[in-house]
């Protein structure tokens, strides 16, 4: 088929098929080599669920590809779960490198994966009909959705894959201009909270109550406390895959 995502349907089924596992794999090796990042990531969801010593081979060279940092970036969320549902010791074990380093990446430690290879498509769905992450309730996009917070639109013009992903697994610490809530202890033992209008190195602009509005310069501020988003963490109600997704679908908002 002409369409990389109806053959990457047919390669998830093929685990499930009637044909022999050396088979598979060996056609699975070339979908490794040659394949598109579709092909490839349904190649490691169906390699998952193959127990034979050629699946577990051909994983292993992944893993080495892995760990050399020649893995695709699209992929590699793909081959750490293949391995992790696999449950191969050998290669459970191989891959505890690779994930304590990734461990040491701040806020987004263990997400860092998810940066890439997600599908628009999909997270364009779990934005607006996802049941428990509900995102629609308080955004909107294309003035569709709630107004609690943000407005969407042009979202991925504005802010780095990075920002998105940090908003998503980690909301309190990326305050958004309109809605980020902050308090300040200022150096002359004054203390300030509002809700952060504009913000730069030299100076935090808030608005206090309805009407008043004051700019303090970054260094009369002795102490800041960023006040916790109402927004949830995803990191408990969407899989590793669904936040890749998702971030596709944010970073494909341009305009």
């Amino acid at each position: 088929d002409s369409d990389d995502q109806v053959r990457s349907t047919a390669l998830g089924l093929l685990s499930k098929a009637d044909i022999p596992e050396k088979n598979a794999v060996t056609l699975f090796a070339n979908i490794l080599e040659k394949g598109t990042v579709p092909e490839q990531q349904a190649t490691y969801e169906a390699l998952s669920k193959l127990k034979g010593a050629e699946a577990i081979a051909l994983l292993d060279r992944q893993v080495d590809q892995l760990n050399a940092g020649t893995l695709s970036k699209e992929t590699r969320l793909d081959l750490l779960d293949a391995v992790h549902t696999n449950k191969d010791a050998s290669l459970v074990e191989k891959i505890k490198p690779y994930e304590a380093k990734q461990n040491t990446q701040g806020l987004l430690a263990g997400y860092i994966e998810t940066l890439h290879g997600g599908n628009r498509q999909r997270g364009q769905d779990l934005f607006y009909r996802h049941a428990e992450a509900q995102c629609i309730r308080c955004h909107t996009i294309w003035e569709w959705g709630g107004d609690a917070g943000p407005v969407l639109e042009g979202i991925g013009a504005k802010r780095s894959p990075e920002d998105l992903l940090t908003s998503l697994i980690a909301p309190s610490e990326v305050l958004s201009l309109g809605y980020g809530v902050v308090t300040l202890e200022l150096n002359d033992g004054a203390t300030l909270a509002g809700i952060v209008q504009e913000e730069t190195p030299e100076a935090i602009t808030i608005k206090i109550g309805k009407e008043d509005t004051k700019t303090i310069p970054t260094s009369s501020i002795k102490e800041r406390e960023n006040i916790p988003s109402s927004m949830p963490g995803v990191k408990e109600i969407l899989s590793k895959k669904e936040i890749r997704d998702m971030v596709a679908f944010l970073v494909s908002l341009k305009e």
